[in-house]
């Protein structure tokens, strides 16, 4: 359990979370003083079936499918004030999976019709 700056007093129980707040509890033993900020993720892959999720997608006001669901190549994106606050992917490139906990930790605002376009990057969906 811990304070989120973004959503408020968050529990989460997942190794990645237990790894995060980990590497910042020695840090913070070792002299800094840094606040937890740490977008929870989740992750698995079945068969052919990769998917992951970022963040929490309650309090959101609009719902972005990025790609076709039918294409087993998409993504849902919960925003709020078009600033991300969860996404789901599956089978969609890494690299827009790597850019996901760092748009919602800025809560970057988008542009809700270039990130619906999967044939647009990412960097251009930003306002």
């Amino acid at each position: 359990s811990f304070p989120d700056p973004i959503f408020g007093r968050r529990r989460v129980e997942h190794w990645d979370n237990a790894a995060a707040q980990g590497r910042l509890a020695m840090r913070n033993l070792m002299g800094k003083t840094e606040p937890f900020t740490h977008v929870p993720w989740f992750f698995s892959d079945v068969f052919e079936c990769s998917y992951e999720y970022w963040g929490n997608a309650s309090g959101c006001d609009e719902v972005i499918y990025r790609g076709q669901p039918d294409s087993g190549k998409t993504s849902v994106w919960w925003l709020r004030e078009n600033r991300p606050r969860a996404v789901f992917s599956l089978n969609r490139p890494p690299e827009e999976g790597r850019q996901v906990a760092r748009l919602i930790l800025r809560q970057t605002k988008l542009k809700p019709r270039i990130l619906a376009d999967p044939r647009r990057s990412l960097e251009h969906a930003h306002d």
